[in-house]
């Protein structure tokens, strides 16, 4: 277990309910006593996460993500990646999870303690719409474009709930492989 990765976190809320830190402990191989992070939580004036920093080791106020909306979607994040919502009859069931925040947490899988509040649905937000594309950075250094955009496909079950969802992304080898990501409720 040379890799194996743990964690112990606590978040903690402001009077609203909405998650204003989550202090992290790391613990691994190199650091077997734990390694303290603690990550801060910014909205903007809607009440939308706007920016998770965190302050680590003495670098205090160090950006980890940013997040845009635009008519209360996630469209844009830090990283060049983002969402695009031009089917209107895509509407999220505002009882499951954030599509795009289930996304955006796969991608960050070394910093589940900060997607985690959101994809179990511990907070208020949610995408009005399923993103119909994602927007993705290109892994072709020599790529006319630095993104390309790849169509979300969806599967629900009887009650509207997205089950799973695929999308194409750049495998680095000049070709492309099927993401597939599963949702349980």
């Amino acid at each position: 277990m040379a890799n194996s990765l743990n964690y112990s976190f606590k978040y903690n809320y402001d009077e609203a309910g909405k998650i204003t830190s989550a202090l992290v402990n790391r613990y691994t191989k190199k650091y077997p006593q734990g390694l303290d992070m603690e990550n801060l939580f910014a909205y903007n004036p809607e009440g939308l996460l706007a920016r998770i920093s965190y302050d680590y080791n003495g670098n205090v106020d160090q950006t980890r993500q940013e997040y845009e909306y635009v008519g209360g979607n996630l469209v844009a994040t830090k990283n060049l990646r983002g969402y695009k919502y031009d089917n209107n009859l895509l509407l999220a069931n505002p009882f499951a999870f954030d599509v795009a925040m289930g996304i955006e947490a796969i991608k960050h899988l070394d910093d589940p303690f900060i997607y985690l509040p959101y994809m179990a649905g511990w907070h208020s937000f949610r995408s009005a719409l399923l993103p119909s594309s994602i927007i993705l950075q290109d892994q072709n250094p020599n790529a006319a474009s630095p993104t390309y955009s790849s169509q979300i496909h969806y599967n629900f079950d009887v009650e509207g709930y997205v089950t799973s969802l695929s999308y194409n992304e750049d495998n680095g080898n000049g070709g492309f492989e099927e993401i597939i990501v599963k949702f349980g409720y």
